[in-house]
């Protein structure tokens, strides 16, 4: 799992949708996107949408710091998504059985997958496939289109 933290609470993705993670920069606004999606930034000549997980979960909004984090991934419907991080971010090794479905325990269960114990305290597994609905799927998809 790649570790990260949000308002001090740790959560998790699965390694394999994880493409890299790159230090926070600025972000330029994208009209017409969706309220997650916190702006754009260009990686390697391509324009990646950045996520806010803190929006998505109705977390408190801050400013980027400075020791930020972009973990950008690739979703199953094949888009890069980037996703605002706080701090630094780790990775573990965690075994299957030490991982339980979260069912109808969590408000937002279609966001975290499972929860996973480990030796230093629970972790919330995201997943990102299921980030962005439909509906804003569309939107941003015409928000990119018309920015190029």
């Amino acid at each position: 799992l790649l570790l990260f933290s949000l308002d001090g609470q740790r959560y998790g993705l699965e390694l394999p949708v994880v493409e890299r993670v790159v230090r926070a920069v600025e972000l330029a606004m994208l009209p017409g996107a969706p309220k997650v999606i916190r702006g754009i930034f260009s990686l390697s000549g391509v324009l990646v949408p950045v996520g806010d997980l803190r929006r998505r979960l109705g977390l408190p909004e801050r400013d980027i710091a400075l020791n930020d984090r972009i973990v950008i991934v690739r979703t199953a419907g094949h888009r890069t998504l980037g996703v605002l991080v706080d701090g630094d971010v780790d990775v573990v090794t965690c075994a299957a059985a030490d991982i339980v479905a979260t069912g109808s325990i969590f408000r937002e269960a279609d966001l975290v997958d499972g929860v996973a114990q480990l030796a230093n305290g629970i972790v919330l597994i995201n997943n990102l496939a299921k980030f962005l609905t439909v509906a804003e799927q569309l939107s941003l998809r015409k928000a990119l289109d018309g920015r190029r």
